[in-house]
């Protein structure tokens, strides 16, 4: 399956100005590993030290958060 991801202003300087990103994956995981694989400048933005996700960092799937 791919999915559209898209990227919102801030940091496009870290998916070359791109503001959506098509990546293969069957769960939003998947999908977020493949983003910060092609794009690991992102990596120190959206995660924390352990792994889990920033507190600020939103994820929306379709329209549900």
């Amino acid at each position: 399956m791919s999915v559209t991801v898209s990227i919102p202003t801030p940091l496009r300087s870290f998916t070359s100005g791109k503001d959506t990103i098509e990546l293969p994956g069957d769960t939003v995981g998947q999908v977020l590993d493949g983003l910060l694989t092609a794009h690991s400048g992102l990596k120190r933005h959206l995660l924390q030290d352990d792994g889990r996700l920033r507190s600020f960092v939103n994820l929306y799937l379709n329209e549900t958060d």
